[in-house]
């Protein structure tokens, strides 16, 4: 099934991270030396695109610093997996801001907005059985339409039938009391969101996913929130966007 929906949300990002399960063994590497230092647990990070650092990144890079309002060619993975959100499209890039947080120097957001406006990492090529995602950041608007923080997906496949998506729904609001979390093995649009906020705040969204009765659980501000059953089955994190849902195309 194909939906058909307008797939982008108007939103700021402060933070968006990723974290499986594993937290020593083989494979794990340490975040990158540019990383916010105050995380002191890395263990398991899978991803970790942090707005306050993108200025700090981009010299390992090779790459020119942004100034306030310039577009966002690159958001870089500070996990130490150098998996870093990417825009080729100029058309389609987000935006830096750093004058959303007066009196919090250092402090900035990636602005999408609404349209056309996204990122992505492809090609991640694992699965997770148990993870946690969270996001600071919040919307400008609720428009419905399922509009997407985040997405993750098989390529070419739709993302709530084989990954993860974390949007607003499909109904129009006034404020942010909206939270759907849908994927493989728990399928159907669910408000987790218990909170009433307003637009324009910055809540710290913790999404985690475990197989089982109340397997996918959202806390806000780390008080919990809704929760649902997860199905057993394959969890296939391949694609990964944000600031936007991951569909193939229409037909």
């Amino acid at each position: 099934m194909l939906r058909a929906a307008r797939r982008l949300l108007r939103v700021c990002c402060f933070l968006v991270g990723l974290a499986s399960g594993a937290s020593h063994g083989p494979g794990l590497r340490a975040a990158e030396e540019w990383a916010d230092p105050k995380l002191k647990v890395t263990g398991g990070l899978e991803l970790w695109l942090d707005a306050s650092r993108i200025n700090q990144a981009a010299p390992y890079f090779r790459q020119p610093t942004l100034a306030n309002r310039d577009p966002v060619e690159t958001w870089f993975d500070a996990s130490g997996h150098r998996r870093h959100a990417r825009q080729v499209q100029p058309a389609f890039r987000p935006i830096y801001r750093s004058d959303l947080t007066s009196g919090q120097s250092g402090q900035a957001a990636i602005y999408f907005d609404g349209f056309d406006d996204r990122l992505h990492v492809s090609d991640v090529g694992k699965d997770f059985q148990h993870a946690t995602i969270f996001i600071v950041g919040s919307p400008q608007t609720m428009a419905g339409n399922f509009s997407a923080f985040m997405s993750f997906g098989e390529k070419g496949k739709n993302d709530y039938q084989t990954g993860m998506n974390i949007d607003v729904g499909h109904e129009i609001r006034r404020r942010f009391d909206r939270l759907n979390v849908e994927g493989h093995g728990f399928g159907g649009e669910a408000n987790l969101m218990t909170a009433d906020l307003g637009l324009g705040t910055f809540p710290i969204l913790t999404v985690t996913s475990s197989l089982g009765n109340h397997g996918i659980q959202l806390y806000v501000d780390g008080k919990s929130s809704g929760r649902r059953t997860r199905d057993p089955g394959r969890s296939i994190y391949r694609l990964h966007t944000t600031g936007s849902h991951g569909y193939p195309a229409m037909k």
